[in-house]
This record gives C-alpha cells, structure tokens and sequence, in this order.
C-alpha cells in the first residue's frame, strides 16, 4: 500500500504537468510509468512486452488506436512508430489514466507488473494483466476485469459490471455508489461491496 501512495502522489504531480498537454503523454518517474490521457480524448490503449536494440533491450511498449500522437515526457521512453517504447530495467509499476470520454485500457497477459488502472468519467473498459492490479472505475458506466493476481477492484457512480474470475482470491471488491452493479467472481474472492447483483453473496468467512 505505501508503494500505491507513493505512485498516486507521483501521479498527483504529473496531471498538473500535463494540463497543458495535446494528447496521451508517457513519463517513467521513480520507477513507476504513467500513461495519462489529454482531456476530451477517447483512447483505446494496449500495454504490452517488446524489444529492441535486435532484442537486447526489454521494453514496455504502449499502443493506442484513439491518442495521435503519443507524446514522450521523460524517463527512457520514445516514440517508434507511434508507439510509446519505455525500457523495462527498474520499472516495478505502471500507472494508466484514461481520464474522460469512453475509453478502453488494457495490460497484456505477458506483463507480471501490476497496474494502477484509472477510468474517469465515461463508459470504460478496463482489463489487467496476470500482475496485482488496482481497477477504479470512477464516473459512468463501467467494465472491470482484473485476470489473474491479488486485485483491487472499486467500481463508482454508475452501473458497473466487475469481473473477478480468475481462480484466485482478490483483495478487495466494491461496485461503488451507483446502482444496478453486477458482480461475477470467484467463491474464494471476497463479498463485494455495494454490488447489488452477485453470483455468490455473503461467503467470507469471519476472522
């Protein structure tokens, strides 16, 4: 959790410094890569493994059909081919903002690092990899599926549906203040939160 706070602080930080921005922008700080949408753009965003360099160097490569262009903001990330390419030495965390509009954002199976995954306002759809993701839905109408790893999963306002089945128990579960959620997860998982539709309620047992 202290590693979460030091990202969102990080992530604090970076907003203010891409308000200015004209499309999704990538930085690599402390660790940690941020992809932040621009306001009033739709992205459709894929994060996936590469290399370059004849497949020397490992790298983290982010891929969006709606954000032209990507821009580079620091760290060791560039631009080739319109696709964002960040080394993969000493990252231990992404974090994707996808801020508002309807926006899809995935983490591909072959990545094992977990992702803090922010909606926004808008119908999003939001997929994580095989590491220990962190989903938040936020405003509207949204899509959560976590996939394999210990994930947290926070729907908001809006009627939600979150998808926790994995064969693995999940950390934490909550629909989030609107109505109408669905819920589909695992028996192992935790009772979600304020999730009014559930395949399998009230089966945590007490401590």
């Amino acid at each position: 959790m202290r590693r979460i706070a030091i990202a969102l602080t990080i992530f604090g930080t970076m907003l203010l410094g891409a308000t200015g921005a004209h499309a999704a922008t990538i930085t690599e700080s402390g660790g940690i890569i941020f992809y932040v949408a621009d306001q009033g753009e739709r992205n459709d965003v894929v994060v996936d493994t590469g290399s370059v360099l004849g497949g020397s160097v490992p790298t983290y490569t982010f891929a969006d059909a709606d954000a032209n262009p990507i821009s580079i903001a620091g760290g060791p990330c560039e631009l080739l081919n319109g696709v964002g390419t960040c080394q993969q030495l000493f990252v231990r965390s992404l974090v994707i903002d996808v801020r508002d509009r309807d926006d899809t954002a995935q983490v591909a199976e072959t990545l094992g690092l977990g992702a803090l995954m922010i909606g926004g306002r808008g119908n999003d759809t939001l997929v994580g990899g095989p590491g220990n993701d962190i989903l938040k839905g936020n405003d509207g109408r949204d899509s959560l599926r976590g996939r394999e790893g210990a994930d947290v999963y926070k729907g908001g306002r809006g009627r939600d549906t979150l998808q926790t089945l994995d064969g693995r128990r999940d950390t934490f579960i909550s629909c989030g203040d609107g109505g109408g959620d669905v819920l589909r997860k695992d028996k192992v998982d935790p009772s979600g939160r304020h999730c009014e539709n559930s395949n399998h309620k009230n089966i945590s047992k007490p401590h």
